[in-house]
């Protein structure tokens, strides 16, 4: 009979988000899968050094669920009106760095917007929802650091990836292909209350969300609350 070891080597729990990950991944589309993939090789690749070098460049893994107000900007179209509507977002991020951080996470959003169509009769209302798989990328510098509270503020890149979408009827047309991937850029500013973290940012999109016979790019604000890992 083997004996029991107390002491026996208990898994990480970064290494417990990567194999949560690796069980989402059939759940997306293929171009969804190639990138979900690729982020989850990276940090496969970075974690193990990471973590043995933790005591000098600390890594900071960073679950997190919050809200977004989300709207879309279109060109060229005085007779639509677009308003932001309220999603959901939920997700995780990592930071690696004493003062000035490296930043990467992956995020799904639910998000919306409504447009007012006028004509010469009536004004209808319609909506867009969608869910995005977020990947974004960048950089960050704290401006305020304390050991139970830190200030940091940051820029991103994201890349986007279109998981599902639907509208209204009613939606306008020429403005129902949602693109399946798009680009944007994020600026926020994020605070540590001891394990805690709380952040709000703004994204905009860098190319078009809706490309079709017109075409509109998104931009949203965020916020979100997690725990440090």
């Amino acid at each position: 009979m083997l004996a029991k070891h107390d002491n026996f080597p208990q898994a990480s729990p970064h290494f417990e988000i990567l194999i949560v990950l690796i069980a989402m991944i059939k759940r997306f589309s293929m171009s969804s899968k190639i990138a979900l993939s690729t982020f989850v090789l990276l940090m496969a690749t970075l974690l193990p050094s990471s973590i043995r070098c933790q005591d000098y460049i600390p890594l900071v893994i960073n679950p997190k669920i919050g809200a977004n107000f989300s709207d879309l900007i279109i060109s060229d179209d005085a007779s639509i009106l677009s308003s932001s509507q309220l999603g959901w977002n939920a997700g995780f991020d990592f930071r690696f760095g004493t003062r000035l951080l490296m930043m990467g996470g992956l995020h799904i959003f639910a998000q919306g917007s409504a447009l007012e169509n006028a004509d010469s009769i009536s004004i209808r209302t319609t909506s867009l929802r969608t869910s995005q798989l977020k990947i974004p990328f960048g950089v960050g510098y704290k401006v305020f650091r304390l050991d139970y509270f830190n200030v940091w503020i940051y820029t991103n890149a994201v890349l986007n990836f279109t998981v599902q979408s639907a509208h209204d009827e009613g939606w306008p047309s020429g403005l129902e292909d949602v693109s399946r991937s798009s680009i944007g850029g994020r600026v926020g500013i994020g605070f540590d209350i001891s394990r805690f973290t709380v952040e709000v940012n703004y994204e905009r999109g860098i190319s078009d969300f809706i490309n079709d016979s017109r075409s509109a790019k998104s931009h949203l604000v965020s916020m979100a609350v997690g725990y440090k890992i």
